[in-house]
């Protein structure tokens, strides 16, 4: 491998790492947020978890910000990392489509989730509730869908495009 791939695939794993560790502190302030929309919406709960959104609005903001910038940062460290393959193209066609179609649909969740947090949290109406239902609903199935992608999908697709390069046989 020339020096300039290697440089690119370190540049690409150090990315993957600043992306998993924003990630991370993401999920650090919305563990203390207290406010589990998943839980929520499994136990029909909404009315609480609005009002625990709306006390921690600024945790919750920062995390999804967090969370936004972090998954955009995977996105191009794996896309970086597909490009560099040369043996088993097509298997990193694949993980970059998988990127390219995963990280907007998890952002545009994000933004969603927002949009209960900013826009709906504090309100716990009959009408407030059922629309932070549907948006919810929608935002943490386009956040599974997504994280499934990235960080199992995505990875594994890398790693059978460069078995025997730059991942053991």
């Amino acid at each position: 491998m020339d020096t300039n791939n290697s440089m690119t695939i370190r540049i690409g794993a150090y990315t993957a790492i600043t992306g998993a560790v924003t990630m991370l502190i993401g999920a650090a302030l919305w563990g203390a947020s207290g406010a589990d929309l998943d839980q929520a919406l499994a136990n029909g709960e909404l009315s609480n978890y609005l009002t625990a959104a709306g006390e921690a609005r600024q945790l919750l903001v920062a995390n999804l910000t967090l969370w936004i910038m972090g998954v955009f940062i995977l996105g191009i460290a794996g896309t970086a990392m597909a490009n560099l393959c040369v043996r088993r193209q097509a298997i990193a066609q694949v993980a970059k489509f998988n990127f390219a179609t995963s990280v907007p649909l998890v952002i545009a969740a994000y933004v969603a989730w927002l949009a209960v947090v900013v826009q709906i949290a504090p309100q716990t109406t009959q009408s407030a509730v059922l629309l932070a239902e549907v948006v919810g609903w929608f935002a943490s199935r386009a956040d599974w869908v997504a994280t499934i992608l990235i960080i199992g999908i995505g990875p594994t697709l890398i790693s059978l495009a460069w078995r025997g390069d730059c991942v053991p046989a």
